[in-house]
């Protein structure tokens, strides 16, 4: 019988759980400073990401990813979530695996 009450008391918190996410309408950020703050709790707060040490700055809401990340297309996944941020208007991604040189540089080390 535990289990049963238990199991309905789930099924009732996640429908509350949609309904309110139904009717909740986003805001974005107010500044840069909450940007970068929601970027890290809504993406880097996931389980796949966790791992990942990124360095994330916004200016006008231009949001620049820095770090190494094991593979391109972690590194693709994690840009496409950060652009998909509400209030996120264009993401520069730095990232690189960790055997090669930041993108941003490239040509510094060629000189």
């Amino acid at each position: 019988m535990h289990i049963v009450g238990r199991r309905v008391r789930f099924v009732r918190n996640r429908a509350r759980g949609r309904v309110y996410q139904a009717r909740h309408e986003p805001t974005p950020p107010t500044d840069d400073y909450e940007l970068v703050q929601k970027i890290r709790s809504e993406v880097l707060g996931r389980r796949a990401f966790r791992p990942l040490h990124l360095t994330i700055d916004a200016v006008d809401g231009v949001v620049h990813l820095r770090g190494t990340v094991p593979d391109p297309l972690e590194a693709a996944t994690v840009t496409a979530a950060v652009a998909d941020v509400d209030g996120v208007a264009k993401v520069e991604s730095f990232l690189h695996s960790p055997s090669e040189p930041a993108p941003n540089k490239v040509d510094a080390l060629r000189a």
